[in-house]
């Protein structure tokens, strides 16, 4: 097994010696080439990730590929770090991948992380995950970033109870068998914020759909505080036009400033759900751009705890949460069948209460879309 390189690199902080291990019995090693079998051996023994990303076991090359490997030369690092926690025996229990620095000064991106198959459900995982994070911090990250295959709900589920949050998914990216999309998640480190990780790392930013694409820079022109760091979506309301029209005016009008969707739904489409300070495009059925919501306030409620207070302040209907419970029971119905997923009076709503921050007169949308039809 390698010993730990402390020989400095030019970038950033580097970690001059390896993270203790956190589990007694185990003791943290680098791996390298003398360790290729050994590696190999493990994950043979474990293909629960393999199966799950790739769609099959681990091919026999894989430990090979995982300890040469390095990111594509077009995407900036300072240091690969490939570890494994091994027993008293000299077994693996298991393994990671970290590549410091990567993209950007302060974020380390986690590869892969593998727990053997026979520690699942001890909090062995956990417990590893913190260690390495405290680590990360005592060595200068500042965020730690990964990629999660949509689809695999025991990882999904995982880095988010340890503080992860998407910023942005990327499908069509092929891996083995299967062709999967990736979400991009980020947890940050101290007082770091998801913002700032945005600010300094433009690959990992939501996309600006074209047809948006004026409006949002004419937005940004008269707005202080919009940037592409916190655009979250352009978007309509509801799954029909007369709703997406109806709602969008009341969103005008000034009547609505709240929203109310399934976590369910954003699970299913690889979406995280908003956060205070995002900003979002509001458009009708057709695509128009009509405003630009900032988002408040978020909260994650039962259905059959969703306030009369926020029922009003959504403003559709009466108002009343009567009203409302029987217009989004109609609605989230729709949107279960559409996910395969079975109504209930706990399901998952996610509340957002929002302020209009931007809008054109009429006259600056019509000279501004005839300006766009002359080029």
């Amino acid at each position: 097994m390698s010993p730990a390189a402390e020989s400095p690199m030019v970038g950033a902080a580097i970690a001059p010696v390896l993270p203790p291990s956190p589990i007694a019995g185990l003791r943290t090693v680098e791996l390298g080439p003398a360790d290729e079998s050994l590696l190999q051996r493990f994950f043979d023994d474990n293909p629960t990730y393999f199966i799950a990303v790739n769609g099959e076991p681990a091919g026999p090359g894989e430990a090979h590929e995982e300890i040469h490997s390095l990111p594509p030369p077009d995407l900036s690092f300072t240091r690969k770090w490939l570890l494994g926690y091994v027993d008293q025996a000299g077994v693996l229990a298991a393994m990671t991948t970290v590549i410091t620095d990567l993209l950007a000064d302060g974020v380390w991106h986690i590869g892969l992380f593998i727990v053997a198959s026979s520690r699942h459900g001890s909090g062995d995982a956990q417990r590893l995950h913190r260690g390495l994070e405290r680590w990360a911090v005592d060595h200068g990250a500042r965020w730690l970033r990964l990629g999660v295959v949509h689809g695999n709900a025991r990882a999904e589920r995982f880095w988010r109870s340890m503080g992860y949050t998407q910023v942005r998914s990327r499908e069509g990216v092929e891996m083995g068998q299967r062709t999967n999309t990736l979400r991009v998640m980020v947890k940050p480190l101290g007082d770091h914020t998801v913002a700032e990780f945005l600010s300094k790392v433009d690959r990992d930013r939501p996309e600006i759909p074209p047809a948006i694409t004026d409006f949002w820079a004419r937005c940004k022109a008269t707005l202080a505080s919009a940037d592409d760091a916190h655009f979250y979506e352009a978007f309509y309301f509801g799954d029909n036009e007369n709703l997406a029209d109806s709602l969008a005016q009341l969103v005008l009008a000034g009547r609505k400033r709240a929203t109310a969707g399934l976590l369910w739904g954003l699970d299913a489409e690889a979406k995280r759900a908003p956060r205070a300070g995002d900003l979002s495009v509001v458009t009708d059925w057709s695509g128009q751009p009509l405003c630009v919501i900032q988002t408040v306030a978020v909260e994650v409620v039962p259905f059959d705890q969703v306030s009369a207070e926020f029922a009003a302040t959504e403003g559709e209907g009466d108002g009343s949460l009567a009203d409302w419970r029987q217009g989004h029971s109609e609605y989230f119905a729709r949107e279960c069948a559409r996910i395969g997923r079975t109504p209930s009076a706990d399901m998952p709503v996610v509340c957002e209460r929002f302020a209009v921050v931007y809008r054109e007169a009429p006259s600056d949308a019509t000279s501004a879309r005839s300006r766009a039809g002359a080029r």
